[in-house]
């Protein structure tokens, strides 16, 4: 099952995201909010894909939201997916680049 958080920062910067997959691909398919360097944006990339990359240009310079980009590590969980976790804390903005970003559970389940 998969739920969708939106990233919201201080400066107005605001995206929503996918997290996990659905029922019927969840063996090649788990989405997650990470950092494009080549698009220098927030895209839903794909984990559990052969190479992570990129799903606006291809390229392979992205990184998950869960391994870098962190601040402040939050005490309470945003939205998981396998092993994968965000927290409430604060990630680097894509848009103004100070570490002000959080996510925020949108409520939306998908599956």
């Amino acid at each position: 099952m998969g739920a969708e958080v939106k990233a919201i920062c201080k400066c107005g910067y605001h995206k929503k995201i996918l997290i996990g997959g659905g029922m019927m691909n969840f063996t090649t398919t788990e989405y997650f909010p990470c950092f494009c360097e080549d698009c220098n944006d927030m895209v839903e990339g794909n984990l559990k894909a052969e190479k992570l990359t990129c799903p606006n240009c291809n390229s392979q310079k992205v990184s998950p939201y869960n391994k870098t980009n962190i601040g402040k590590v939050g005490k309470n969980i945003v939205s998981r997916s396998f092993l994968n976790v965000l927290h409430d804390g604060t990630y680097k903005c894509p848009q103004c680049k100070n570490m002000s970003l959080q996510f925020i559970h949108f409520g939306k389940l998908w599956d």
